[in-house]
């Protein structure tokens, strides 16, 4: 240590059997033992918060805890900022639904050298190109890459897509699967979708990157997930939804939510009233707005806040 700041050194790669905690640990002490390092001598511990390092009954933290107190753990910030953006994903249908949407188009674009250079025509020069529109379930850096691939090429990926369904010398089941894609593309849902994940993943991605420099410490990661709190927080207002439906509307042709026409409530009066039944019809703004954006906004908050 220089000047009272932590030195990253690598020691070995080490091979593996098992995942559970008390092998693991068993693995560290061997490694340790072996490069001469007294565990006593350790102040802190930091990796990911899978269970089987994190757990407080049988995790590898606690185990060495129980060796030595002074070995304080702390969560991996980036790790846990990568969970808290999984939690969100996976909070709601229309989230889990427009991840899905962005991992069909680039294996339907991508399995066709044909289909791929119809995309890649149908860009305008300013378009992100799209080679890192797969998006990943576990590298939220690629996640955010391919929602600001999708939503700055947006209507281009639609007009590729439509070309394509009208190309009669492709086979019916891929004029289909085009024409099915175009149509989720200019869904009202999916549009807003595209508008907050791009947003929202833009400014994980941005943290996230901040939290893996070299010499961060304890202070600055909170500085961080309380900046990434306050712009979420921020985004828990009518004012905002608007702003992403207004971005939608550059999307699609016409703001139309799938619930909009549909009979969503009945109630049947009581003895003493009408025996008619009462449609009670409900905006299909207020549900996906509360039911999605809200939703998706509180999970992250939650997830940030622990």
């Amino acid at each position: 240590m220089q000047d009272g700041s932590a030195v990253e050194r690598f020691l070995q790669y080490v091979v593996i059997e098992h995942h559970d905690g008390e092998y693991l640990f068993g693995k560290l002490q061997e490694v340790l033992e072996a490069n001469g390092i007294d565990l006593m001598d350790c102040r802190g511990q930091s990796y990911d918060n899978a269970s089987n390092m994190s757990g407080v009954y049988s995790g590898v933290q606690v185990r060495v805890c129980k060796i030595n107190p002074l070995a304080q753990w702390v969560p991996c910030a980036a790790h846990s900022l990568n969970l808290a953006g999984v939690a969100a994903a996976e909070n709601c249908l229309e989230a889990v639904k427009y991840f899905g949407l962005i991992q069909a188009v680039y294996n339907f674009m991508s399995a066709s050298p044909q289909r791929w250079a119809i995309l890649n025509k149908s860009l305008n020069e300013h378009a992100i190109k799209l080679k890192c529109l797969s998006e990943s379930d576990t590298k939220w850096s690629a996640r955010a890459d391919a929602c600001k691939a999708f939503s700055t090429s947006y209507k281009d990926i639609k007009k590729a897509l439509m070309k394509i369904a009208e190309r009669p010398k492709d086979t019916p089941s891929v004029i289909l699967e085009a024409k099915a894609l175009a149509e989720k593309m200019e869904l009202t849902e999916t549009a807003i979708m595209c508008a907050v994940w791009s947003d929202l993943l833009g400014n994980i991605d941005r943290v996230n990157r901040c939290l893996q420099q070299r010499g961060i410490d304890v202070g600055v990661v909170k500085q961080h997930y309380d900046a990434l709190y306050e712009y979420t927080e921020s985004l828990r207002n009518d004012e905002r939804f608007d702003a992403f439906q207004d971005r939608a509307k550059k999307m699609v042709e016409s703001i139309i939510y799938a619930d909009d026409n549909r009979r969503v409530k009945r109630r049947k009066k009581a003895f003493n009233e009408n025996d008619e039944e009462e449609e009670t019809p409900e905006s299909g703004r207020e549900k996906f707005r509360v039911e999605t954006y809200f939703s998706i906004l509180y999970r992250l908050l939650t997830e940030i806040h622990r």
